[in-house]
């Protein structure tokens, strides 16, 4: 029971505090007596309905996550068979290393680090440059006035002199060379004769051997795309070829090549030993293949879209070949 300071206390903060303390004390079923029947049968109905509607929905709920473990499941299975195929390759299977995939992994080297410095080591005797004899061009740095007294040294002696050279690269510079073929009349009969050109110069405009040279260099030897060795050619040589003109001169450097290839081809047929290899070549987004025959010190690379049997034909090395083969055991091979 309250006392009467509490009771005292509860009355000055107003009637809504009176009432809360009554029903506190004496209960609501005394104050307000019991509900009526339909108010406490439509309250046991609504919580009825309320406790059915919030099963559905848990059974709703169960079913979804049955189902999403299910899928689940099935995506890591999915998963995992997708990763066996990608991550297969000529390292841990065998498939050839022709069919590996871009993204394959590259041997790593199996050297480790030495714990030395870079460069040479102690001991190690050096080996500098020697000065030019004659060099391209000398520049003479003379003192002006005597960093001691501060005197004119214009009319002073030389002693000596320390040397130090500087090796640049003069900028390259076309050279246009015109060819005129004259044409002269005869005095006695009155005829015109025209002069003719070298051979090699058919074109009224046209690229010298010494450019195509630079061009195919850099394109055949130092592997460089069409695109690229054009821009090199230009900043180089301030030349800017068109990639047609850079496609013929390699067809052109290619037939003049014909002899070469077909004397590697007869000397590798009558090797004693020979291996052979082809690996996958991406052209246009596509699989192709460079097919390789090679001895100690001749080696052939034959390009083809298949990597079979017809290609290794249509090259024409291993077919005559009857030395001994080294080759990885791709069924072409027999």
């Amino acid at each position: 029971m309250p006392t009467p300071y509490e009771i005292y206390q509860t009355y000055l903060r107003g009637p809504a505090a009176v009432i809360r303390l009554f029903e506190q004390v004496f209960g609501t079923l005394a104050l307000y007596g019991p509900p009526e029947p339909d108010q406490q049968e439509r309250t046991i109905e609504s919580q009825a309905e309320q406790l059915d509607h919030l099963q559905a929905q848990l059974c709703r709920l169960e079913a979804q996550l049955w189902q999403a473990r299910i899928d689940n499941h099935r995506l890591q299975r999915r998963n995992a068979e997708l990763e066996a195929v990608t991550s297969r390759d000529s390292h841990n299977s065998s498939r050839p290393p022709s069919s590996d995939p871009l993204w394959a992994k590259r041997t790593r080297s199996l050297r480790r680090p030495s714990g030395k410095s870079p460069g040479g080591q102690m001991g190690h005797p050096g080996h500098t440059r020697p000065l030019t004899a004659k060099p391209s061009r000398l520049l003479r740095h003379r003192p002006v006035q005597c960093r001691h007294c501060f005197s004119s040294l214009a009319d002073g002696q030389i002693m000596g002199s320390e040397r130090r050279q500087v090796i640049e690269m003069i900028p390259a510079k076309l050279r246009i060379i015109e060819h005129r073929a004259e044409v002269v009349r005869c005095s006695g009969c009155g005829q015109r004769t025209k002069g003719t050109f070298l051979q090699g110069v058919r074109a009224a405009l046209q690229y010298g051997p010494s450019v195509m040279a630079r061009a195919l260099y850099l394109h055949d030897y130092q592997l460089l795309p069409y695109h690229r060795t054009s821009e090199a050619m230009r900043d180089l040589f301030g030349c800017q070829m068109s990639l047609g003109i850079l496609s013929r001169s390699v067809s052109g450097c290619a037939r003049q090549l014909v002899e070469t290839e077909l004397q590697i081809k007869r000397r590798l047929r009558r090797a004693v030993v020979l291996h052979a290899d082809e690996t996958g070549l991406r052209v246009d987004k596509k699989c192709h293949y460079v097919h390789v025959a090679s001895n100690s010190r001749l080696t052939h690379y034959g390009y083809d879209a298949r990597r079979g049997r017809g290609a290794i034909e249509q090259i024409n090395i291993l077919p005559g070949y009857r030395g001994n083969l080294v080759h990885d055991g791709w069924l072409s091979y027999t």
